[in-house]
């Protein structure tokens, strides 16, 4: 089975436990195992983890053991620029032969005119073979000559079997107008 590895900055929040879970099902049914790695996991947690994860302190070492001994066809980053560790591993990504995809917002959102920032956004878009964004607003954001490589995750949100039944499912969608076919729901709280 192929491999994607996942590497979650800082520890996993309790909201995206329920993303994990569904990306692992989706990938598994396209022969694709998810290992998801980081820090740890949010103490509140309110269901049960259901993907290969692996915690450990978030290192370049760490992580470029793992990847190394794991070899998969894909590492997704949902990792800010802040971790030092994001450019060596897309190197030792990179050298290994995965294809690098970046998951985010395109730049830092609360920071938009942040040049040197930008610029590091830039060289992130640049070497990274796919870019995962929240919505599709977010590509103004992202250089003209990467709108290739974008894919739009409309806000990645899970809803739970055991918590969220199709009517309920159908009413929050139509709440918020969505009307693509394939949506990712979660609801969660801060």
């Amino acid at each position: 089975m192929d491999r994607v590895v996942l590497i979650n900055q800082g520890t996993i929040p309790h909201y995206r436990i329920a993303v994990y879970n569904y990306l692992s099902e989706c990938l598994e049914w396209d022969g694709f195992g998810l290992t998801v790695v980081s820090a740890g996991v949010e103490n509140r947690m309110w269901q049960d983890v259901r993907f290969d994860h692996r915690a450990m302190p978030l290192s370049v070492c760490s992580i470029s053991m793992l990847l190394h001994q794991l070899r998969p066809e894909v590492v997704v980053l949902w990792v800010n620029l802040k971790n030092l560790y994001l450019f060596p591993i897309i190197a030792v990504a990179k050298v290994l032969g995965s294809k690098v995809v970046y998951w985010g917002h395109g730049i830092d959102l609360q920071d938009k005119k942040a040049r040197i920032k930008n610029l590091a956004y830039f060289l992130e878009h640049w070497l990274c073979d796919a870019i995962i964004l929240y919505g599709k607003h977010l590509k103004k954001y992202v250089m003209a000559a990467f709108h290739s490589k974008i894919f739009i995750a409309n806000n990645t949100l899970k809803l739970a079997p055991r918590y969220c039944n199709d009517e309920l499912k159908e009413r929050i969608l139509a709440k918020y107008k969505i009307k693509t076919a394939k949506n990712i729901i979660c609801s969660g709280r801060m």
